[in-house]
């Protein structure tokens, strides 16, 4: 218990630095750029994240399950060997595809963004890498690895933007580049701590191999149906109003995601610890529900106040995009620590419920935002994540009957 409490503490304080480093760097992009200009940022991270989504293929999720079961260094070592090596070819794949990308991304949506794209193509090699480094942390629960890696990286990505500011510098490619340069530094510490092992590719390749096939491409096509539809939202606001609207969402969003991180982190916590246990803690869920009610709660008493001081007067339509995205956000939360199933290996069952939600998420983007913009984006994520908290809520009762 005190050990889950500490890893509990070391997560949140890394978190606490990547939200207050995040909201700095906003501020910066946001009054430094301008709407329109941030407008074609936001596209570009949103476009990156979801591409990403795919470049997964359930291969970190199954070495963070083997994580869970292994107590040997040696053997966790082969494993972050071969999760190097997998992050390696992802990205030189996903660096393929970001630059083939740029030749036809301005025509479909009108924009001037495609130049940024080529030239930060080879850099997007390393965004694999924090894939891998999440699913190492999580599955050893060496949570101090992750908090300092997300906390490294913002840091430096501050600091990064102010200089520019100082020098005066700051212009769209530096913004996009430096967003993922600065990931360079933190995989090199984390490969210092982690100290991956390259032998036995072959023994490793096969293990990891066997739990993809049984647990780890299930839960990929699952959460990338589901993620990719539900990210899909920033692109179709882009595609049917614009890229400053787009911006204006992506910020909302960024406002209510310290809510769910902080349900991450808690759940993060006890993943491994999960892999023994035959219930989720009743306390856990009364914590997790108590500080989405209070974060909620105080997002929306104080987002009119915070967003023209943060962001400046031309963002404060944020505001109410915000108020309305709290209560996707909420749903969000509540059904983080049913990652339980998760460590369970339930990755056929956990996709059933993703692929509701993905229908629900397509279906909703492209009916409603076309007619009501992007309120249509948040109504639909609203029903949608009610549908995943749902769905999570039976497949855990589920499983209780059958360990009766």
């Amino acid at each position: 218990m005190k050990k889950n409490l500490k890893q509990t503490a070391i997560l949140l304080i890394g978190q606490g630095v990547v939200i207050g480093a995040g909201f700095g760097i906003k501020a910066i992009q946001t009054r430094y750029l301008g709407a329109e200009t941030y407008g074609l940022y936001a596209f570009f991270s949103s476009f990156i994240a979801l591409a990403l989504l795919f470049f997964r293929f359930g291969y970190f999720n199954s070495i963070q399950i083997l994580l869970t079961e292994t107590k040997e260094a040696s053997q966790q070592q082969k494993l972050a060997g071969l999760g190097y090596l997998i992050s390696l070819v992802l990205g030189l794949l996903f660096a393929v595809f970001i630059f083939v990308s740029a030749f036809w991304v301005d025509d479909l949506w009108k924009l001037d963004i495609g130049k940024y794209m080529m030239v930060a193509a080879p850099f997007t090699i390393l965004l694999p890498f924090r894939n891998f480094i999440s699913a190492y942390s999580i599955g050893t629960n060496k949570l101090n690895l992750l908090a300092s890696f997300d906390s490294m990286a913002k840091i430096l990505f501050l600091v990064l933007l102010t200089t520019l500011v100082t020098l005066e510098w700051l212009n769209l490619y530096w913004v996009i580049i430096g967003s993922i340069v600065t990931f360079s530094l933190p995989i090199a510490v984390a490969s210092r701590n982690i100290k991956p092992h390259f032998r036995n590719i072959k023994t490793t390749w096969t293990a990891v191999q066997n739990k993809n096939k049984q647990h780890g491409f299930h839960f990929y096509l699952g959460t990338t149906a589901n993620q990719s539809t539900y990210k899909s939202d920033e692109l179709l606001i882009t595609y049917f109003i614009n890229a400053t609207q787009n911006g204006f969402y992506t910020i909302a969003e960024m406002l209510c995601t310290p809510m769910v991180l902080v349900s991450q982190a808690f759940s993060n916590t006890y993943f491994k610890k999960f892999r023994n246990q035959s219930r989720i803690p009743s306390g856990m869920l009364l914590i997790n529900f108590l500080w989405l009610c209070i974060s909620g709660s105080l997002l929306w008493l104080l987002v009119d106040f915070l967003v023209p001081i943060m962001f400046g007067e031309e963002f404060t339509e944020v505001a109410d995009l915000t108020k309305g995205l709290i209560l996707a956000f909420f749903f969000q939360g509540l059904y983080q620590p049913y990652m339980f199933l998760t460590a369970k290996s339930k990755g056929k069952a956990i996709r059933n419920v993703d692929f509701i939600e993905a229908g629900t998420n397509l279906l909703g983007n492209i009916i409603l935002i076309p007619i009501i913009g992007i309120w249509g984006a948040i109504y639909t994520s609203i029903l949608a994540k009610l549908i995943h908290y749902l769905g999570k809520v039976y497949l855990y009762r589920q499983y209780k009957l059958e360990k009766l």
